[in-house]
């Protein structure tokens, strides 16, 4: 089956899944995820795919999703990564690699009025579809899922690769994959503005 998200910004995640396996002739409506939801990225990881998803502008959050007899059932979503008040978390591509989910993400102020900063973030789950914690890209520092959320001090402190520097207070949306050797690239735009962000 194939799932896709949509929906307006900051508003109730809609999902459909194809009617028939490997079928995209039909599809069928699922019940909706939150009220205040936006940026919908699906991996899979054995027979559980998970939903990342940011709730409230800030909160970055992974939700699990199975399905039977053509019917999504969504887990209870885990509430992961929070930079706090006056913030905005902004995430890139998801790569699975293993059991573990891949994910990089920027900051920014509420106002968005500029984003900043790379975080990389390795979300470790069972392969039986529960997340046990985040370690960082170095693999020297991991919060427990029961320590959840990662927030704002802690990623600046070992999540953090990437510090645009003070005239730098705008980056696009980062994305990265994995060469043919196992090695991740990260690409994102750097600049003084939403206008002069060009550089990767």
């Amino acid at each position: 089956f194939v799932f896709v998200s949509y929906g307006a910004h900051n508003s109730a995640q809609r999902t459909a899944a194809t009617t028939y396996a490997r079928d995209p002739g039909q599809w069928t409506a699922q019940a909706n995820l939150g009220t205040d939801t936006s940026y919908p990225h699906w991996t899979l990881i054995g027979a559980t795919a998970f939903l990342g998803h940011r709730i409230n502008l800030r909160s970055f959050y992974l939700t699990t999703a199975t399905m039977s007899a053509g019917t999504i059932t969504f887990g209870t979503p885990l509430h992961c990564i929070d930079y706090g008040a006056g913030t905005r978390f902004y995430q890139g591509t998801h790569v699975v690699v293993g059991n573990d989910i891949h994910v990089v993400g920027i900051r920014a102020d509420s106002g968005d009025t500029e984003r900043r900063n790379l975080y990389y973030y390795v979300v470790e789950t069972d392969g039986a579809g529960a997340i046990t914690g985040i370690r960082n890209f170095d693999d020297t520092v991991t919060v427990l899922a029961a320590s959840f959320p990662v927030d704002l001090a802690t990623a600046d402190a070992s999540f953090k690769i990437y510090t645009h520097p003070g005239g730098e207070l705008w980056s696009g949306g980062p994305a990265h994959a994995f060469d043919t050797n196992g090695h991740p690239h990260v690409v994102f735009s750097k600049g003084a503005d939403v206008n002069s962000a060009a550089d990767i």
